[in-house]
């Protein structure tokens, strides 16, 4: 993060809808920006607070709130790549899409398939995207669907390839 998160709250609005208010202050302290994000200001007035957080615990907070937001799935393959997880000061960690993008690439490298629909070319003839296989993105693998089998190969297939930094900034 390039900020300090002074404040995070969890809002529950009267029709069941998640968000969140986060307070946040440049290092420098020169600027201070409210940011309200899945709610708005007068949805947060009559909102129930889930959760409040101030400054020692809003960052890993803000933190656990979007690693909450991913797939079950890829929650237990970062936790495969990073062990530790549960132990980090989340304030020093990529956030935690960056990670999911990390290691979606990594579980690709080993456990990749070659994509069905351009046979591992990366290229699908048609008039849009300049070709690009949509299904793989141009890569030529997919990622097969993370279930626990998957998870337990990768681990094989792992060994001692596990990052031990956590993917810190």
């Amino acid at each position: 993060m390039n900020c300090i998160i002074e404040q995070f709250i969890v809002f529950r609005t009267n029709d069941g809808h998640k968000g969140y208010f986060q307070k946040t202050r440049s290092f420098d302290g020169e600027s201070v920006n409210f940011s309200y994000y899945g709610i708005s200001r007068e949805q947060a007035r009559t909102a129930k607070v889930l959760e409040s957080h101030k400054v020692e615990t809003a960052a890993t907070a803000y933190w656990n709130y979007h690693f909450d937001m991913l797939s079950p799935e890829m929650q237990k393959l970062i936790k495969l790549l990073m062990p530790n997880l549960e132990d980090r000061d989340k304030s020093t960690l990529r956030m935690p899409n960056e990670l999911a993008t990390l290691a979606r690439t990594k579980a690709l490298k080993i456990m990749g398939e070659t994509c069905p629909r351009c046979s591992g070319m990366g290229w699908y003839p048609s008039n849009i995207g300049n070709g690009t296989c949509f299904r793989c993105n141009g890569r030529g693998k997919v990622l097969p669907k993370i279930t626990d089998e998957f998870l337990e190969e990768f681990s094989k297939r792992l060994g001692g390839g596990r990052c031990s930094n956590g993917g810190g900034q």
